[in-house]
């Protein structure tokens, strides 16, 4: 048999990785359920594997499934779920605390959140890795498998047949009806919404970009893929937001006055892009997250800045539709939809998942940290901790036995 050792440091990462599985509704952080025993269902899992709680840095993955009417929107599910798993003032018996999944959230260096709707028994899952080796996983797939799938462009540009779109909608409307104009403006908005918002999107290759593999002569090559990645970073196609609320001294003055410039240049950016005045379908939102470079300042955590900021300025702006098209379970019916799934009441004009990635504590010297915030049309139910897995699946499977 052959040896090899890729495959073992794959299967030894994999030995570090964290999966839950859990049979319940998303709740909001101020429902009064019994976070103790939820706490306890984490606690007791962690307990059947050993204790394997993640000291250092991590990324996250969380998504959850719901048929309810009115479940919370996600960054207050997400803040509620993320505080269990690493809470201690929850735990019923605090010599439990061994056995929390992580130490910290001010350690979550990716994170994911999602909501997919269904029509059956509601659920959450959650994968949990050491950051480094969500890392490694992304260089395996891309150096060693080269099949990291890349954007693909149709042959006609979709901004520019929507811009066409609009430009000759006279001459159009005098071909064919205003009904049927309407229904190829959506569908050509969606095109170029979703064309546009791939390219402020966190991929596998961007985020391989941000934290290149560190081969022997690295150091000579870290100041291009920095360089590079500022560069794509700096794109105006992204909203700019800089500086990072701080967690002490954070008065109600201080929030609203922060909270009103980042919706107004959520307007300006608005305002340059008025292809999203009407947002043709549900959206995550995506922010690359650089911390301030003095790391003594007391800022605040990424999960709280999404909870308490962004995730509330992006809503209340750009109002995203809960479905495709904005349609409505009747609309549904009528259109032929075969058992429609129930749209959510209560998620109406809010996105339905968020996604964040920190940057390397060397990419800038800003002193205040920024944000850069996007959005990417979510209707492929993919993430890309599920896409490397698979692929590393298909690896393992492939050499596990190699004569």
């Amino acid at each position: 048999m052959k040896f090899n050792i890729k495959l073992l440091n794959i299967l030894k990462r994999r030995k570090r990785y964290l999966s839950f599985f859990l049979d319940i509704e998303p709740t909001a952080k101020k429902t009064k359920q019994n976070k103790g025993q939820l706490q306890k269902v984490f606690i007791d899992e962690m307990k059947t594997w050993g204790n394997r709680t993640i000291n250092g840095k991590l990324a996250l993955e969380i998504t959850a499934y719901t048929n309810k009417r009115t479940p919370p929107r996600v960054e207050n599910f997400a803040k509620n779920i993320i505080d269990i798993m690493h809470k201690k003032e929850i735990l019923i018996n605090p010599e439990e605390a061994i056995y929390l999944p992580f130490i910290e959230d001010k350690f979550i260096k990716y994170l994911k959140v999602k909501y997919n709707f269904i029509d059956g028994t509601s659920s959450i899952h959650i994968n949990i890795k050491p950051f480094s080796s969500f890392i490694s996983d992304i260089h395996f797939v891309a150096k060693e498998l080269n099949s990291m799938y890349k954007m693909q462009h149709k042959d006609v540009d979709c901004v520019d047949e929507y811009l066409n779109l609009i430009k000759n909608k006279e001459r159009i409307i005098n071909r064919i009806s205003q009904e049927a104009y309407e229904s190829l403006l959506k569908m050509t908005t969606l095109d170029a919404q979703k064309e546009i918002c791939d390219r402020m999107s966190i991929t596998h290759e961007m985020i391989n970009q941000i934290y290149p593999h560190k081969l022997r002569y690295f150091h000579k090559f870290a100041d291009i893929y920095r360089n590079w990645s500022s560069i794509l970073l700096d794109t105006p196609i992204r909203i700019h937001l800089p500086g990072i609320p701080l967690k002490n001294g954070a008065e109600d003055d201080y929030k609203g006055e922060y909270r009103d410039n980042i919706k107004q240049q959520m307007r300006q950016f608005l305002a340059k892009h008025p292809i999203f005045n009407q947002i043709q379908s549900p959206i995550v939102i995506t922010t690359f997250y650089m911390p301030p470079k003095k790391k003594k300042r007391n800022y605040k955590d990424i999960d709280n800045i999404m909870l308490e900021y962004i995730m509330p300025a992006m809503n209340e702006v750009f109002n995203p539709p809960i479905s495709m098209f904005n349609m409505s379970m009747e609309e549904k019916r009528k259109k032929g939809y075969h058992k429609p799934i129930p749209i959510p009441e209560s998620l109406n004009g809010s996105a339905i998942g968020y996604e964040v990635l920190e940057l390397p504590y060397n990419f800038s010297q800003s002193e205040t940290g920024f944000l850069r915030v996007g959005f990417k049309i979510e209707n492929i139910d993919r993430s890309i901790m599920s896409y490397i897995d698979s692929e590393i699946d298909k690896y393992i499977k492939e050499n596990q036995y190699v004569d």
